[in-house]
């Protein structure tokens, strides 16, 4: 067994480093499905007076393609996460990625990438500390640390449901959300 963190491919080993990657046209921190603030056509049904489920029929709903920051791997406005065990490099690649993506660079060669600028990334570590860990990390992978952005957590623990989330990116414009590990994030009430 390992931990979770939060960033890209399932969930079958531990799962580590979760990044939110998202389009500022179309923000949406909360990482269930929300079709951008359309409102769906769906009925309520009563089950046996119980509280009421809103039913959505899927004719109701108009398919969208999907955005990619780096095709077919890390999707604009989906939760993409990292698995791996222990010292698998989980951190070391999220990491070498927030590096390459605020000097407006990605991974893969001749792939499909859709930076063309550098980018904001708000990285945050529950594990790691920020200054004998994290920086050293992003320095020796050359990241414009301008770009790389922490949400001061020092006096109040930060959850995925806290609004300073969306603070932060709408703040900041990041277009890169690290949560590592996940489960550090979750919240009282997951």
């Amino acid at each position: 067994g390992g931990n979770i963190k939060a960033l890209v491919f399932g969930r079958y080993k531990s799962l580590s480093a979760m990044v939110y990657v998202h389009d500022l046209s179309s923000m949406s921190i909360i990482p269930w499905y929300s079709p951008k603030g359309k409102s769906l056509k769906g009925e309520k049904h009563s089950m046996n007076g119980q509280e009421n489920v809103k039913i959505i029929s899927m004719d109701t709903i108009q398919a969208e393609e999907v955005k990619w920051l780096w095709y077919p791997y890390i999707p604009y406005g989906k939760i993409t996460i990292i698995q791996g065990d222990p010292g698998e490099g989980k951190t070391t690649f999220v990491l070498k990625l927030a590096a390459l993506l605020s000097r407006g660079k990605c991974f893969g060669e001749g792939e499909v990438v859709s930076i063309q600028e550098p980018v904001s990334v708000i990285y945050q570590t529950a594990e790691d500390g920020l200054a004998d860990t994290i920086k050293p990390r992003l320095a020796e992978a050359q990241a414009d640390c301008t770009k790389i952005l922490v949400i001061d957590d020092s006096e109040k623990s930060l959850s995925m449901q806290d609004e300073r989330i969306e603070q932060a990116v709408r703040k900041t414009q990041a277009k890169v959300l690290v949560l590592d590990p996940i489960q550090a994030y979750l919240g009282e009430k997951v």
